[in-house]
């Protein structure tokens, strides 16, 4: 049986869909699976190797200028339209993806009205199902798999389907992700630096990465004068997967790369203050959402604080209580409790 699923982007919706396919590989390992995503995040869905191909999608690029790129989306449709599917799935429930879906061979399954993120997207499928609209979006997706394919998620473990290599390091290192969009997502920089000390002082070398100048500089700030730290570029999903496996343990703010870490099933601690993480934070045994309730505001879902002031020592001060101490107490256990399972 060979099925098309659609879910392009973004990065953290693409890593959420995974335990679906992981179920689904589960109870169904003869399916041919292909995936369509965004060509910046091909790697992701091949990272489970039982996924037979992934195609790529430029509508990020195409975007910037329909016109100019008419040529190029001529030429993915016919591409698209050579290869009949038993099956196509939409899993992402957007307008865009609805589109795409129909524009492939194949019976269309997706969100009914109720359950889509754009309502509207119905309309382009054949058959429609409904989820909990607010539970958590890697349940959402395991549920839309579940009732396509006619199987009980009760009794399922969840699992991502990647495997890693064992790490060779003689000494643990701790990875953390300092980076992310919105301005109140930003754990206060003088928390990091305290905490690269501080795991230093326990025993642990500090990995940072970075992918802009800006993101550059401040790693360099946090581990500046630091021993066995050490600032990396990954040149790839591929290349970071391999940093992020041979660490112990991470820290990290709401950022797609947290959920790659949290997909790897790596001890990881999640910095949450303006979001929700009940809705898109990292579910494992192996890691530990800490969100703050000392403001009536949280979590506001904004990605500028109201409270933007160069007078208080914590900004954002949703994280006030969210002490370096306090994460790195939190992520040594988990590290602890990893090792013993």
């Amino acid at each position: 049986m060979k099925v098309l699923l659609v879910k392009t982007s973004s990065f953290g919706d693409v890593i959420h869909t995974l335990p679906a396919v992981a179920d689904l590989f589960s109870v169904r390992p003869e399916i041919e699976l292909t995936w369509m995503v965004e060509e910046s995040f091909l790697e992701l869905p091949l990272l489970n190797q039982k996924v037979a191909s992934a195609i790529p999608v430029s509508i990020r690029r195409w975007r910037q200028s329909w016109l100019n790129s008419l040529p190029e989306i001529k030429a993915f449709c016919a591409r698209l339209r050579e290869q009949k599917y038993d099956l196509v799935i939409d899993a992402q429930g957007l307008m865009k993806s609805a589109l795409l879906a129909k524009m492939a061979k194949g019976e269309v399954h997706g969100l009914d009205r109720a359950s889509s993120k754009e309502p509207a997207s119905h309309f382009f499928y054949d058959k429609c199902y409904t989820v909990e609209k607010k539970s958590h979006a890697i349940e959402k997706t395991r549920s839309l798999f579940a009732q396509i394919f006619s199987y009980r998620l009760k009794g399922m473990q969840l699992q991502y389907g990647i495997t890693l290599q064992p790490s060779t390091n003689t000494k643990p290192k701790l990875f953390l992700l300092h980076g992310t969009t919105w301005a109140s997502k930003h754990w206060p920089e003088h928390y990091w630096r305290r905490l690269a000390i501080l795991a230093g002082d326990s025993g642990f070398d500090v990995t940072l990465t970075y992918g802009n100048e800006i993101e550059q500089a401040r790693a360099e700030r946090i581990i500046n004068g630091i021993e066995g730290s050490e600032l990396l570029s990954p040149k790839s999903i591929t290349d970071l997967v391999k940093i992020m496996g041979s660490c112990s343990g991470l820290v990290s703010v709401d950022t797609g790369l947290g959920h790659l870490a949290n997909a790897m099933n790596l001890p990881m601690v999640g910095l949450f203050g303006p979001t929700n993480p009940d809705l898109t934070g990292p579910i494992g045994i192996h890691s530990k959402v800490l969100v703050s309730d000392n403001l009536a505001c949280i979590p506001c879902l904004k990605n500028q604080c109201r409270y933007m002031t160069e007078e208080g020592n914590i900004y954002p001060p949703c994280f006030e209580n969210m002490t370096p101490e306090r994460v790195l107490d939190s992520l040594t256990k988990l590290i602890a409790t990893s090792r013993l399972t």
